[in-house]
């Protein structure tokens, strides 16, 4: 399957969930379309630092997740 997202949908869907707060906290700059992204899909985020605690999606380590994979 092939997902075609227009940046523009995601970045207003951004700021109308978390708006002011998430910008307050600045990050990596480049973070901003992976959370948007998150939050569209309603899905989790894969990461392997601390960027995204807080950012209102859950967040996975691959520890974690395989965790989580291996209690069901």
């Amino acid at each position: 399957m092939i997902v075609v997202v227009d940046a523009s949908v995601l970045v207003a869907e951004l700021l109308r969930k978390r708006g002011r707060e998430l910008l307050a906290h600045p990050r990596d700059p480049n973070d901003w379309a992976k959370v948007a992204l998150a939050l569209t899909l309603e899905s989790g985020i894969l990461t392997g630092d601390s960027d995204f605690l807080g950012c209102g999606c859950p967040t996975w380590t691959v520890e974690t997740l395989l965790q989580e994979l291996s209690a069901r």
